[in-house]
């Protein structure tokens, strides 16, 4: 940058320190919005995954509507990466109360996951 630019520049910010002043700090409220939803989602995200390893929530599901055999689930089990397996019946339903009906969804109990 030549001389006469900075000059010019310096003379500029003088005459209008107030726009000039306003730019900055909308900038660094910018930057600081971004800064806070970027680290807060990482946390949410963090601490939801620590959450779900600490309740042995299930990582992956596999449905098939005809069925699962014992072969299919010990092929799941010797699959790379399987530390736990674990079978659940599902099926869905109509549930009639007082002459309401409700759709509902039944699922098996499970003992680990």
């Amino acid at each position: 940058m030549k001389r006469t630019q900075r000059i010019d520049a310096r003379m500029n910010i003088r005459k209008q320190i107030v726009s000039f002043l306003s730019v900055i700090v909308i900038a660094a409220m910018a930057v600081m919005a971004y800064l806070g939803l970027h680290f807060s989602s990482r946390a949410i995200a963090d601490n939801t995954d620590a959450y779900y390893d600490g309740m042995h929530f299930r990582d992956a599901e596999v449905v098939s509507t005809l069925l699962l055999s014992g072969d299919d689930l010990d092929v799941l089990r010797t699959t790379e990466g399987v530390a736990d397996l674990e079978a659940v019946w599902q099926t869905q339903g109509t549930l009639d109360v007082d002459g309401l009906e409700k759709n509902v969804t039944v699922l098996s109990l499970t003992q680990r996951i």
